[in-house]
């Protein structure tokens, strides 16, 4: 029981926040300028599951990154090791939650 506890003490609610938001933001920022430059931002209300569906990948993925960075590995070669392979894992992650919500709307071939 101590083990939890001294996990419950370690985890910081509010940064934990902050990376879910960070990585929202992004994924939010860079589907809209995918489907601005593709122009079709003005085809209907289907633009709203990428939308939604990439910001909520997004924040997974800020979420996975404190918990890999922050939370486990704080300091030394493996914190950096643990920032790129999180960086990867968002990247995955946000690139699959728009090809899901591409297909599902079946503008995914």
């Amino acid at each position: 029981m101590t083990s939890q506890n001294q996990i419950l003490q370690q985890f910081q609610f509010k940064l934990l926040a902050k990376r879910a938001f960070q990585g929202a933001l992004i994924s939010f920022t860079l589907v809209t300028l995918f489907l601005f430059f593709i122009g079709a931002l003005n085809d209907g209300a289907w633009v709203l599951l990428p939308i939604t569906t990439v910001t909520i990948g997004g924040a997974c993925g800020g979420v996975f990154f404190y918990l890999a960075t922050d939370l486990v590995f704080r300091q030394g070669t493996k914190r950096i090791i643990a920032i790129i392979l999180s960086a990867l894992v968002y990247a995955v992650g946000v690139w699959m939650s728009l090809i899901i919500a591409l297909a599902i709307t079946g503008h995914w071939d």
